[in-house]
């Protein structure tokens, strides 16, 4: 979503999912899927929230690895997982590739009060995944961030439109 115009889209999804991606330092991922993102591809990550909070709670991961490398686990509020073409996970030590279309892969629409973002439940039950690499803790920061600049543009707006009402409102 554009903050600025509250357009629903899968921008902040992509983005975080191409920096976790790039963070893997995995070039062929990179130049396979970097481009379709760029081409409009949404792109979703399952990440663990003991990633995402300030203390981490390491002992409640959400998505667990089995020796096979499938993955498991539930993750909630993925943002557009329900959308993605591409699809990336978190154990919260390694980045994996999950074909969105597999088997192992439930993909569930969340409902929320706020009809312009879209949130998912993901469940892997023995999802087979390809490992694209290290788990970079700066995705956190990165998603902080990005969202951080949603927030500004819409409150900007909102701002724009306040003092444009205040301007023409006639009191009675």
């Amino acid at each position: 979503m554009d903050g600025r115009t509250l357009t629903p889209s899968p921008l902040l999804s992509s983005t975080i999912a191409a920096q976790a991606l790039l963070a893997t330092g995995n070039d062929e991922a990179c130049e396979r899927l970097l481009p379709q993102i760029a081409e409009g591809a949404v792109a979703a990550l399952v990440w663990p929230w003991h990633a995402v909070e300030i203390t981490p709670v390491l002992d409640h991961p959400e998505i667990t690895t089995a020796p096979a490398g499938s993955l498991g686990g539930t993750a909630r509020y993925v943002l557009d997982g329900d959308l993605a073409e591409i699809l990336l996970a978190s154990d919260g030590t390694s980045v994996f590739e999950v074909d969105p279309g597999q088997p192992g892969v439930v993909r569930e629409h969340t409902p929320t009060m706020d009809l312009t973002r879209r949130l998912a439940t993901i469940h892997l039950s023995g999802a087979a995944a390809t490992r694209l690499g290290d788990w970079s803790p700066q995705v956190r920061d990165i998603a902080l961030a990005a969202l951080s600049t949603e927030q500004v543009g819409a409150a900007a707006r909102a701002l724009e439109l306040t003092v444009e009402y205040s301007k023409t409102r006639v009191q009675f």
